[in-house]
């Protein structure tokens, strides 16, 4: 069942703005009738399948949109690994939320994420996704190693042995939820980026709980070239991720709609 379990296009585009516009109770209806209208069907099975083409589900645009009554709602109905799911350019909610400063939404992800991959039971499926994270970052890394090398010398893109190895020990003792989107960076460099300051604070105290993030591929670059460059002075246009725009415009979207 869960294989082939669709949803309408006009059923898709309602929960996906129910979320984005945090209409809670309105959001709570029509997840109820989405399930009973499948036979057999679950809620969970509904939000799996709730998502656009660009990967974004309903946690998505209510993160970004820091409509926390709406997030509270949703987080229980959602298993360990949907909140964690990526969208195409590799971006969890935690990511949108992040970017966009909505500090009450992250301590709500955090918290539930690190309740769910500590609940009994869980330890295979935090190993499964852990393991999918490195896949994901060792592909990552592959491309962007192709596309290095193709434009500059071979000798300039070769990584050491000792880089390799502190980036694979970095990656294993990382927190579940500071996972890496398609342009390696963690939540906490998102919100970094975008000057977030209350949500850095907060990510790094509760990262240092287990181990410090990962650095992200400009940090490595300029601690290999001995000229370390503060991030939050990266370029905007250099720095975004390739969806951080939109996530950056949600809200804005939706109060209009909201007002007319």
């Amino acid at each position: 069942m869960a294989d082939t379990f669709t949803l309408s296009d006009e059923a898709l585009d309602d929960l996906l703005y129910l979320a984005r516009a945090g209409e809670t109770d309105d959001l709570r209806e029509a997840l109820g009738t989405a399930t009973s209208q499948h036979a057999g069907s679950t809620t969970e099975q509904v939000l799996t399948a709730a998502v656009n083409e660009q990967g974004n589900g309903l946690l998505h645009y209510s993160c970004a949109n820091g409509h926390l009554t709406t997030v509270e709602y949703l987080l229980p109905l959602h298993s360990l690994e949907l909140l964690l799911r990526p969208n195409q350019s590799g971006n969890t909610p935690l990511h949108w939320a992040a970017l966009n400063g909505n500090l009450d939404v992250v301590k709500a992800l955090t918290a539930r994420i690190e309740e769910a991959s500590s609940a009994t039971g869980a330890e295979s499926l935090v190993k499964k996704l852990k393991a999918d994270q490195r896949a994901r970052e060792a592909e990552r890394k592959r491309n962007k190693q192709k596309a290095t090398e193709s434009a500059t010398k071979a000798e300039d893109s070769e990584a050491t042995a000792e880089q390799v190895r502190r980036e694979e020990d970095e990656e294993d003792h990382r927190p579940l939820w500071d996972c890496r989107n398609a342009a390696g960076r963690g939540p906490m460099s998102e919100a970094q980026l975008a000057e977030k300051e209350t949500v850095v604070q907060f990510l790094l105290e509760h990262s240092l709980a287990g181990a410090p993030p990962a650095p992200t591929d400009e940090e490595v670059a300029d601690q290999d070239s001995g000229s370390v460059r503060p991030v939050e002075q990266a370029s905007k246009a250099e720095a975004r991720s390739a969806d951080g725009a939109e996530a950056d415009t949600l809200a804005d979207s939706v109060e209009k709609v909201q007002l007319q």
